[in-house]
């Protein structure tokens, strides 16, 4: 609208500007709530962001812990293997045996076989016999691989070599070197067999390897009589055997590479 009195022109503009104080007497409720909402509004999209910027650094740091956790089981892995290491030179197998250490990274116990990570690259063949650092027979190289290796436990159905048992009973006053046959049963079984059946043997005899077929070395600790039982038409006493190893497969084993069936 124009207006070309200038009397009406200036009766518009004083009307308005008494009108303005009015305007603002009635719409300022309005305008508090709008621009306190637009306050809250701002600090909601602010909690965004800072929610943001906290889930970042709360992600930050969890993966800075698990990198701790991980440093700190390579050294815990690495006190292990060094243990293991201070172990064998403390029993003399440097002295006695050329050892590669292998870390056992799977068991399949089902099925009697450990996975270990040494494999052609280390020197390893079939064959070879695997220890822990107390001189336990575990088992031995069953398939070699670039990098890895399966180990058949002495419990293995295909596993079987020649044992010496200690046997000491009441009237003897030193042990009593009794020769037979271990032979894995399966899922951690092991049997004895071809013992003469005038041959007395007790529960908990000490059994070890011997080297009469050159399987494995003499004097490994393979474990002790679980039962005895009566001659067979064979002739032959047979019975079972608890192995050392049940129970307490290391983390770390012993591949005995100067000495292979």
């Amino acid at each position: 609208m124009f207006f070309n009195d200038t009397a009406t022109t200036e009766i518009y503009t004083l009307s308005l500007h008494d009108a303005l104080p009015i305007f603002h007497f009635v719409f300022s409720p309005i305008e508090k709530v709008l621009w306190q909402d637009g306050e809250s509004t701002g600090s909601f999209f602010a909690g965004i962001f800072n929610a943001k910027e906290l889930k970042v650094s709360n992600q930050n740091l969890a993966d800075e812990n698990f990198i701790l956790k991980n440093k700190l089981k390579t050294l815990e892995n690495l006190k292990s293997e060094n243990q293991s290491l201070r172990s064998a030179l403390d029993a003399g197998f440097n002295k006695k045996f050329n050892l590669e250490l292998a870390n056992v990274i799977s068991k399949t116990i089902e099925a009697d076989i450990i996975l270990i990570d040494k494999g052609k690259g280390s020197g390893l063949e079939k064959g070879m016999a695997v220890i822990s650092e107390s001189k336990i027979l575990i088992g031995t190289v069953k398939e070699v691989f670039s990098g890895f290796s399966n180990v058949a436990l002495i419990s293995h159905p295909e596993t079987s070599f020649g044992i010496n048992i200690e046997s000491f009973f009441a009237s003897s006053s030193s042990p009593n070197i009794v020769m037979g046959l271990s032979v894995g049963s399966g899922n951690f079984g092991v049997d004895y067999q071809m013992v003469p059946e005038e041959s007395i043997l007790e529960a908990r005899d000490i059994v070890f390897t011997s080297n009469v077929d050159a399987v494995f070395p003499a004097d490994l600790l393979v474990g002790e009589i679980k039962t005895v039982q009566p001659s067979d038409t064979s002739g032959f006493k047979q019975g079972e055997i608890r192995p050392y190893f049940i129970g307490n497969i290391p983390n770390y084993v012993f591949i005995v590479k100067n000495f292979k069936k």
